[in-house]
């Protein structure tokens, strides 16, 4: 359904982590508040917790739940594990809920949970939401929280460890209960397949993976990394816009068809994709969208580097069109002075 920004209610928005003056010398990113702008969660039926436009919710949230980092390291530690790893039974006690950063490793997840519980594609969403509309401290990195009580488990190092290889995913944890209504867009994936989503990235097409996730996503980075380029075409920019306008819309819409056209690895100024975008947005709508304001964390995600590359191409383009709206401005005017 397509989002609209709208005034934030009044109730609590989120549940902010907590930690400690020492616990903070592990959270560089946190401490800053610097975290993506935009984040993804897909929701299938048998998802844990509770999952809408509206809020999302815990396995085991409670009225009060205690923070993280207010309890015992061991414990925090083994909760914490016990979430990251899906161990069985983890939804007791888990106050915890997962997003990323990567778009493509969400949309495999669909795939993979499509054909892994049999849950037709209709009723799997893509949630992305604005992390700009949360009050600081409601997201935290999935690796700064891991260093933090790895000394309080040995299996923790070692996940810190593994999660340090090319395994890496962009995951994002928030706890207690979330209130997005307002601040997300809510689509079900086959909204976006029907629209034409397999046309701008066909490997996800390819159902004879579908049963795979991480390992999928590896293949696609290996496109991403071997320096070839997928040329946009004039198509593919308008299948961004349309689903990007059908499935998110409003303030949505501009980025969201940055995040669509980085499925695939393009050029740094890719002249199609520059000259679409001049052609459907003006100054003032990609000026609503905030451009400027898109955080991006792209270490190991090469996926996401090439969302940061789009959206720097479409800042210049748009900062070099208002200077050259200006000069006109002053030409016209010293025409007519001259006259």
């Amino acid at each position: 359904m397509p989002g609209t920004y709208v005034e934030p209610p009044t109730e609590q928005v989120s549940f902010p982590f907590d930690p400690s003056p020492l616990q903070r010398d592990y959270l560089p990113l946190f401490n800053q508040n610097f975290t993506p702008r935009y984040l993804y969660r897909l929701v299938a039926p048998q998802t844990a917790g509770t999952t809408s436009s509206s809020a999302v919710i815990p396995p085991s949230v409670q009225t009060s739940p205690p923070d993280i980092f207010h309890l015992p390291a061991p414990k925090a530690a083994n909760l914490l594990l016990n979430h990251l790893l899906w161990q069985r039974g983890h939804e007791d006690g888990c106050n915890l809920m997962s997003w990323t950063t990567s778009l493509l490793f969400a949309l495999q997840y669909a795939l993979y949970r499509h054909r892994k519980d049999g849950d037709d594609l209709r009723y799997i969403s893509l949630i992305i939401i604005d992390t700009t509309l949360f009050p600081a401290g409601t997201f935290i990195q999935d690796m700064e929280i891991m260093r933090c009580f790895q000394a309080a488990d040995t299996r923790m190092q070692k996940f810190v460890e593994y999660r340090q290889t090319e395994y890496y995913f962009g995951e994002y944890l928030t706890q207690g209960r979330l209130n997005v209504e307002g601040r997300c867009v809510c689509t079900p994936v086959q909204r976006m397949i029907s629209l034409g989503l397999f046309e701008l990235q066909p490997a996800l097409a390819d159902t004879t993976q579908w049963h795979c996730w991480p390992k999928r996503v590896l293949d696609y980075r290996e496109l991403f990394t071997s320096a070839r380029c997928v040329p946009a075409t004039e198509e593919d920019v308008e299948i961004a816009v349309d689903i990007a306008t059908q499935c998110f819309g409003g303030k949505w819409t501009a980025p969201g068809v940055l995040m669509l056209l980085a499925l695939q690895p393009r050029k740094r100024a890719d002249k199609i994709i520059g000259e679409g975008f001049k052609s459907r947005f003006t100054e003032a709508e990609i000026k609503e969208a905030a451009l400027h304001r898109v955080k991006i964390e792209s270490r190991r995600l090469p996926e996401v580097a090439q969302f940061k590359v789009l959206v720097a191409f479409i800042q210049r383009i748009y900062s070099l069109s208002e200077y050259e709206t200006v000069v006109r401005s002053v030409q016209r005017l010293s025409v007519d002075e001259s006259e």
